[in-house]
């Protein structure tokens, strides 16, 4: 059970830079970036799956969504990210 839940986890985590990547459409990471207040290379980190996002980005992204930060803890998010879609452009 422990590993099915890690394992969820790591999965959330690469799909969150996915979704990341969707949210930021068509604006340049260094004017995303700068937006949220984090430098284009953390950006960049997250949208690979390199980096976790800490608890004070859910919130800004959460409150430039018009969610609740519990949006990214939701089965519909999880949903969402199990999805296949195909990347921004």
């Amino acid at each position: 059970m422990v590993k099915k839940y890690i394992l969820l986890s790591m999965m959330r985590i690469l799909k969150f830079g996915d979704y990341l990547k969707k949210i930021r459409g068509k604006v340049s990471q260094k004017d995303f970036a700068s937006i949220i207040g984090i430098s284009q290379n953390h950006l960049s980190y997250l949208e690979n799956g390199k980096r976790e996002p800490t608890i004070s980005l859910l919130l800004l992204l959460a409150e430039k969504k018009g969610v609740d930060i519990s949006y990214w803890f939701t089965p519909d998010f999880v949903k969402k990210m199990g999805k296949k879609e195909s990347p921004p452009r």
